[in-house]
C-alpha cells in the first residue's frame, strides 16, 4: 500500500470512529472494576495487570483469574478479517494483516465509545493511564487458524524474504493507539502466538465485588443459623 493510499485509509478510519462514537455508559463499581453497560461486560480497571505474556499464557492467566470476588474472566473477542465495519485493510510485512476503524470486537467498541487511552476511569491513583502502548491479545485466532497463503485470491505475497507464509498460529490483537505513530489511531493486527503482549481480562455481565467485612458478616451469619438449627434438633 503506498503512502497516499495509507493516508486515505487513516482519514477514513478516523472519520468512521468520530461518526459512530458515543459516550459509553461506564460505571465504576469500585474494587478495581469498570462495568460497560453498552456491552454488558465488566473490565478490570487496571488494563496492564497481566504483564507481558504470550497468547497461551494470556489465555490461561485470564481463565484462572479471581478478581472482584469472581472467576470466569476471559480475553476479549473480536471479528475476523472480513469484518464489514473496518475501514481499511493493510496487508504484508511482519504483522501480515492489519485492519483499521473496526467496530466489531469488544475492545473496538470500548475504544470507539469511551477511548480508554484518554479515559480517566482507567487511570491509577497517581493519575497515570494503566493502558500499555503495545497491543493486547484477543481470544480470536487469525482466520480461524487457516493459513491465508493457501488461498490464491488472498492477494498478499506469501514468499516475502524471511517469511515462511505460515499463519496457522496467529491471533488478532488490538492496539488502543499507535497506528502510523505514537499517537496514531487504534487498530487491529495479527501476531504469532509465541510473542509477548499484554492481556486485558473481561467478564460477561456485571461483577459486583463483595467487600471483605460483608463477606465475613455473611459467613458469620451462616454459622449462627447453622448452630441454631443444630440446637433445635438437639432439643
Amino acid at each position: 500500500m503506498n503512502v497516499s493510499s495509507l493516508s486515505g485509509v487513516l482519514c477514513a478510519s478516523a472519520l468512521a470512529f468520530m461518526s459512530t462514537a458515543t459516550h459509553a455508559a461506564l460505571v465504576d463499581l469500585g474494587g478495581g472494576l469498570i462495568y460497560d453497560e453498552d456491552q454488558n461486560l465488566t473490565w478490570t480497571q487496571d488494563a496492564s495487570m497481566s504483564g507481558s505474556l504470550n497468547w497461551q499464557e494470556a489465555t490461561d492467566w485470564a481463565a484462572n483469574l479471581v478478581f472482584g470476588g469472581a472467576d470466569g474472566w476471559r480475553l476479549p473477542t473480536t471479528t475476523q478479517f472480513d469484518d464489514p465495519t473496518c475501514g481499511g485493510d493493510v496487508r504484508g510485512g511482519f504483522f501480515f494483516e492489519s485492519r483499521l476503524g473496526c467496530l466489531g470486537g469488544e475492545m473496538e467498541l470500548l475504544t470507539a465509545a469511551a477511548d480508554p487511552w484518554t479515559n480517566d476511569l482507567f487511570k491509577d491513583e497517581n493519575g497515570k493511564n494503566t493502558l500499555n502502548r503495545t497491543r493486547y491479545w484477543t481470544d480470536t485466532p487469525y482466520r480461524d487458524w487457516v493459513d491465508p497463503c493457501i488461498d490464491p485470491a488472498y492477494g498478499v505475497p506469501c514468499n516475502l524474504e524471511g517469511d515462511t507464509g505460515d499463519r496457522t498460529d496467529f491471533y488478532w490483537q488490538w492496539g488502543f493507539t499507535g497506528w502510523g505513530g505514537i499517537n496514531g489511531p487504534a487498530y487491529k493486527t495479527t501476531l504469532k502466538g509465541n510473542n509477548d503482549r499484554f492481556a486485558w481480562a473481561v467478564h460477561d455481565g456485571r461483577v459486583s465485588a463483595v467487600p471483605v467485612p460483608a463477606a465475613i458478616y455473611l459467613f458469620g451469619s451462616g454459622l449462627v443459623g447453622l448452630f441454631g438449627i443444630m440446637k433445635r434438633k438437639a432439643g
